[in-house]
């Protein structure tokens, strides 16, 4: 009972991840987006094959009323097909999070996040870390509005990555709005008391992954996606179903050593790098999600 209050207590002051300001927290979700289907589908709908699996898990733990100790971890795998060679490739990427939220007065708060990384075709740790880093301050205007400010920035293998985060959650009876930009935003409708939500949501990712079956050579990947959701929870676990369309999805291959000075969303500083090859991937997805969700009552 005490470890259940406990971890409640240091829920209520997290802010971090996908949990910026809502009334509820995400501990477990398990992601999939698109499969890998066989060829005579490929060629009827003219794309090739492109399938993300995702964990992300989330343990966050308190050391007083005004400090919680964040940790969690982030699994995922990626797989898409050349369209010149037909080569598979296949990605995988594991991040852990480590860091603090802190509650410095009544209205400001804020998360501060350490994020090493591993990303290659092979996780053996043989020139593939990253290091990267996290800090959000988050405003209470008032009980159901909450403002943002915060950046992202890692050491990706194409340089230097530095992702400015403006943002705004707001809670009416029926609606929410949960805004994190340029990296997500999600509009949301309740229907009532039936559990049921129907929304619209919007990503943008921009990642890099070691290559050695290239050679010394990396991969970039862009993606934005958006869709519509429907959602359905059942006491805590929470079932959703997007459905939409991405947007500049690319795989892009540079050889390793070959970096811009700084990169931020939509600039890049003196990049000058020349292409290995570049796959142009927009196309439908269908994307399921599992989610193991806590609420919190304010």
């Amino acid at each position: 009972m005490r470890t259940a209050y406990a971890l409640m207590i240091s829920i209520m002051f997290f802010t971090a991840g996908n949990s910026f300001s809502q009334e509820y927290v995400d501990l477990v979700k398990m992601e999939q987006n698109g499969w890998e289907t066989p060829s005579f589908v490929r060629e009827a709908i003219a794309t090739p094959p492109y399938s993300e699996s995702q964990l992300d898990i989330l343990l966050p733990f308190p050391l007083s009323k005004k400090l919680a100790l964040l940790t969690g971890i982030n699994a995922s795998t990626m797989h898409f097909q050349e369209t010149t060679s037909g080569q598979n490739h296949r990605f995988h990427a594991v991040f852990l999070k480590a860091g603090i939220n802190v509650r410095h007065s009544d209205r400001w708060s804020a998360s501060y996040l350490i994020l090493p990384r591993l990303s290659s075709e092979q996780l053996n740790g043989n020139n593939s870390g990253q290091l990267g880093g996290f800090a959000l301050f988050k405003y209470n205007k008032s009980q159901q509005t909450k403002l943002k400010l915060g950046a992202y920035v890692n050491g990706e293998f194409f340089g230097p990555l530095i992702v400015p985060i403006l943002g705004l959650y707001h809670k009416s009876t029926r609606w929410e709005v949960n805004l994190n930009l340029p990296i997500n935003g999600e509009l949301a409708y309740q229907f009532g008391q039936s559990k049921i939500r129907m929304g619209a949501r919007f990503e943008g990712i921009n990642r890099s992954y070691r290559m050695p079956s290239a050679g010394n050579a990396y991969l970039e990947k862009t993606n934005n996606e958006a869709s519509a959701f429907i959602e359905k929870s059942i006491g805590r676990i929470v079932c959703q179903l997007h459905a939409g369309h991405s947007f500049w999805r690319s795989f892009t291959g540079f050889t390793d050593g070959e970096q811009s000075k700084l990169t931020f969303p939509l600039y890049r500083v003196d990049d000058d790098r020349v292409q290995l090859f570049q796959e142009a991937n927009d196309a439908p997805f269908v994307k399921l999600s599992l989610i193991y969700r806590l609420p919190i009552k304010p």
